[in-house]
């Protein structure tokens, strides 16, 4: 088998199913082989790629050579060598197949035995779970690949900051990618993957974009009159951004008092007077024998949070 496969011409052993049989002798110079089609490189037990080659070794040394794909309409296949006998046939997916080849001399016709494959011209197909937009926390996309002919071989993925990585991490379905980000920082990864079946169809290179914001808005501020003052009180805030994450979410101002008697007492909780404030300064009426403090609690549209605060302390007699 070795030396008759070593024969056949290196355009036929290049990408595509290799098929070939080897050559039995039946009568002194009649065409003839003994033994059954076998399949090979991009191809398995059960299935040949869309497009495939053919080849056969016979005795006898041929004149001509045929092949068949449905077991009974044959077709001219080239003669490669004094004895090898080729073809570069394709099919349709999904497509059942009968192959075979024979070869013709003066003597007579050889068939080899007929085999059984179906055709898989079509690639497999990989789905994700990939979130759109800026997300607070680490992700891990979940792909999942399937193939209704061969079957899956690999799910290959990368992940890059570019969107020019090769996947070449290969792995079953489905496959867990996870994409990390660092404290305080925005983050922007791209995964891609593709998924290949056995008898090597692939897919093109699918892309998503992850996003993770980790980094909380900067920039703002809050202040309002230190010591003696009366209400309503004015208090002055300033945004400040997100810089180019996740976007400004929700504001809010809040307050806490404390009793005036002298000196202030122990202050409360602070809570919620203004959301989302359209300007500033806001207004705030207050009642007397009080002091106050305020804060300035911002968010980016995940929820990362920054509060500004001030050490003044208003009071209001």
């Amino acid at each position: 088998m070795t030396k008759l496969l070593g024969k056949l011409s290196a355009s036929y052993l290049a990408a595509g199913a290799l098929l070939f049989c080897t050559a039995g002798v039946v009568g002194a110079a009649t065409p003839a082989a003994s033994s059954a089609v076998q399949a090979s490189n991009n191809a398995t037990a059960t299935h040949v790629d869309g497009s495939f080659n053919l080849a056969c070794s016979f005795s006898g040394a041929p004149d001509s050579c045929e092949y068949t794909l449905d077991g009974s309409n044959w077709q001219p296949a080239a003669l490669s060598s004094a004895t090898v006998c080729s073809a570069l046939p394709s099919c349709a997916d999904g497509t059942a197949l009968t192959l075979n080849m024979r070869a013709t001399n003066a003597d007579g016709t050889g068939t080899g035995s007929a085999i059984s494959r179906t055709c898989d011209a079509q690639a497999p197909t990989t789905t994700d779970n990939a979130p759109a937009g800026w997300q607070s926390n680490d992700v891990t996309v979940t792909l999942t690949a399937s193939d209704a002919g061969s079957g899956l071989q690999y799910l290959f993925n990368c992940q890059d900051t570019a969107n020019t990585c090769t996947p070449n991490m290969a792995g079953g379905s489905p496959t867990n990618v996870s994409v990390t980000g660092s404290a305080g920082s925005l983050t922007q990864k791209y995964v891609r993957f593709l998924s290949r079946d056995n008898v090597y169809n692939s897919e093109t290179v699918h892309t998503k974009l992850v996003q993770i914001d980790k980094q909380a808005p900067t920039g703002g501020s809050i202040t309002y009159p230190n010591g003696n003052t009366k209400s309503p009180i004015s208090v002055s805030f300033v945004n400040g951004s997100d810089g180019s994450g996740s976007g400004m979410g929700t504001r809010v101002i809040e307050r806490a008092e404390a009793t005036l008697s002298g000196n202030c007492g122990a202050f409360g909780a602070f809570g919620a007077i203004s959301t989302n404030p359209a300007s500033s300064p806001i207004s705030d009426s207050v009642a007397t024998k009080k002091c106050y403090q305020y804060r300035y609690l911002v968010q980016d549209a995940v929820g990362n949070l920054t509060t500004y605060t001030s050490p003044n302390i208003a009071k209001v007699k």
